[in-house]
Order: structure tokens, then C-alpha cells, then sequence
């Protein structure tokens, strides 16, 4: 795909397990599009990405957008040249949410309380298979229902970006609930992207979502880490067909790789669902400056995500870090 190259990530020889690198400044930011590009590599999956963020330091901020990543999974370099590859494909008739790539985040009010009419908007990178229309919509998965006014629908081949502002008080987007993508196609979507954003001005107070562990059986999830400040909560969303396992955060110290750490006083979690993922809170305070990890006890079968929430941070004489999910956990 074209495009102009805004900064670059060189991974050392031999890097074979996963690692945290941080590219130099990105100096000509603008409102535009932006993806990860891998290069061409000798064998399929010689290149793996796990997680890609952009850190945007803000100071004296009067308009913000918050992103929620809504989907993610690993981006794979391919052996005939960079691609944009989509992150899953289904065929489904009815609307559905894939098990693994999804993510959930739950509505609290009291984090965006300067958000404006319409603050709220769905945006999805996504297309059609050989046939039908691919339907995306934002779903109250916590009563199962579609939150009106938030569907996009695409008939394009090629991988298309659409969005939709909405109101925070449309029917189904209630506080407290949690909310996960849906799509359907009974010819076969695909999904490439799909994230909401959170119009904030000014800043009064705010959470930014940190995505720290994929879709995994692993015990240790060092597929991704994040650095976290002023961490008071985290979330997990995690099945678990035994009913014992247990998920907690670690802290990883100034550590970019490996799998040594130290459980965060009070992050243990554990009473998940055996039939659909369920979402836990974990009250904590995590060092400022630490990367984090999560470690998943044996009996967890997987663990869909794990994520530092709730990081408020007072706006007066402060630098505010968003991080925007580009793709991956």
C-alpha cells in the first residue's frame, strides 16, 4: 500500500521472543490514516507484531479524542512484501462477536464527564468477501442488545474506513454495561481495525486503556507489556471452563522482554465464566514508569485480554500520554 514513511523500528538478529521497542520521534503528525508496514521477509511469519502503539505527549490540551480498541491479534510479515492483512474473517449470518479478537470495554460516565453531543464515534476499517454486505455494529454485550444508531455497512472489496458519531445517551449504551464489535455476513467479512473514540474537551479526567496481554493458553503473557503511570485499576476479560484460575498483573520492572516479574499487590483475579468471557476489576497501585505483563494460572483455558484502566490524571500542569492502538494486544 502507499503511503509515506513516518518512522521506522529496526529488530535485531535473532530476536525471538517477544520485545518491546520504541521507534524515534514522529515529528509530522497530522489528523490522517495511519498503519503498521512490515517488510518483505524470506519465510511467512519471520516478522510478528503483537502490539503497535503512537504516544502522543499533550500539554495544555483543550481537545482530546480517547481511543478504545475494539479488536486486535497478531500482525504476521509475509514472505511476498509488506501487506495490510485483516485481523479475522467470518462468516456469519447473524450478527456475532469473534471469539479471541474482541475486545470489551465497560461505559463509566464519571471518567468522560466533558464528552459532547455526539462525543462518541464508531470507526471500522473493514470489507466484504465475495458477496453480501458486511454489517458492523457496536453491541451491549452486557444485555445482549445493538446500540442504536452505531451500524456501518460496506459492499467494498478492498479494505474500507468508516465512521459514525453518536450520543451517549442512544438506547443501549447504558452506564455501566459492557460493550464489545459485532459484525455479520453470511458471505464473510473481514475486519481489519475497529476502535471506539471518546471526544473529551477539556480534560477533566480520563482513562486510557493499555492493552497488556492477547488471546492466549500461555502462563506468562509476555506477547505484549506496557509502561503504565498512575495505574489504580486493571480489567480482565477471561474464560475459564474449570471455574479456579486465576489472572493477575505483574510488574516487569524497566524490563522490554522475558518473562521475570513480581505480582502487583491486589491485582489477583479469579471466579470467571466457563461459557463466554466475563469481565473483572482488579483494584491496585502499580509503580509509575514499571512495564506490565499479565500471568495466567493454569486452569484459565485463555485469557482474552487483560488491560490497565481508570488512569486519571489532572490536567493543570500536566502531560497527558494517549495511546492509540493501531492493532494488536
Amino acid at each position: 500500500m502507499a503511503g509515506t514513511v513516518l518512522t521506522s523500528i529496526t529488530i535485531p538478529k535473532n530476536t525471538t521472543t517477544p520485545t518491546r521497542f520504541r521507534s524515534s520521534a514522529i515529528t509530522t503528525l497530522a489528523s490522517d490514516t495511519y498503519h503498521p508496514y512490515f517488510p518483505q521477509t524470506e519465510i511467512d511469519q519471520n516478522i510478528v507484531m503483537y502490539t503497535s502503539r503512537i504516544v502522543v505527549n499533550q500539554f495544555g490540551a483543550t481537545k482530546t479524542r480517547i481511543q478504545l480498541s475494539l479488536v486486535g491479534w497478531e500482525g504476521l510479515g509475509n514472505s511476498n512484501g509488506a501487506y495490510l492483512a485483516p485481523l479475522y474473517y467470518t462468516p456469519n449470518a447473524a450478527y456475532t462477536a469473534a471469539a479471541g479478537y474482541t475486545s470489551i470495554f465497560r461505559k463509566i460516565a464519571a471518567l468522560f464527564n466533558t464528552v459532547p453531543a455526539n462525543g462518541w464515534t464508531l470507526e471500522v476499517c473493514h470489507s466484504r468477501n465475495v458477496s453480501g454486505t458486511s454489517y458492523v455494529s457496536l453491541f451491549n454485550k452486557t444485555k445482549d442488545l445493538q446500540v442504536t444508531a452505531t451500524e456501518l455497512t460496506t459492499t467494498a472489496t478492498t479494505p474500507t474506513v468508516q465512521s459514525v458519531a453518536f450520543d451517549a445517551s442512544v438506547a443501549n449504551f447504558d452506564e455501566g454495561d459492557s460493550f464489545e464489535l459485532r459484525d455479520k455476513n453470511g458471505g464473510g467479512s473481514y475486519i481489519y481495525r475497529a476502535c471506539v473514540y471518546i471526544t473529551i474537551n477539556p480534560i477533566v479526567q480520563t482513562a486510557l486503556y493499555k492493552r497488556i496481554a492477547k488471546y492466549s493458553t500461555a502462563a506468562t503473557l509476555n506477547f505484549s507489556r506496557a509502561v503504565a503511570h498512575f495505574a489504580k485499576d486493571y480489567e480482565v476479560a477471561a474464560k475459564d471452563t474449570e471455574g479456579t484460575g486465576t489472572v493477575t498483573l505483574e510488574d516487569a520492572g524497566a524490563a522490554d522482554s522475558g518473562t521475570t516479574s513480581t505480582a502487583v499487590s491486589g491485582s489477583s483475579l479469579t471466579g470467571f465464566a466457563s461459557t463466554a468471557a466475563l469481565k473483572q476489576r482488579g483494584s491496585l497501585v502499580c509503580p509509575s514508569g514499571s512495564r506490565f505483563i499479565a500471568k495466567n494460572a493454569a486452569n484459565v483455558d485463555y485469557v482474552n485480554e487483560v488491560r490497565v484502566i481508570e488512569t486519571i490524571v489532572p490536567v493543570d500542569a500536566q502531560t497527558l500520554a494517549i495511546l492509540g492502538m493501531l492493532m494488536g494486544r
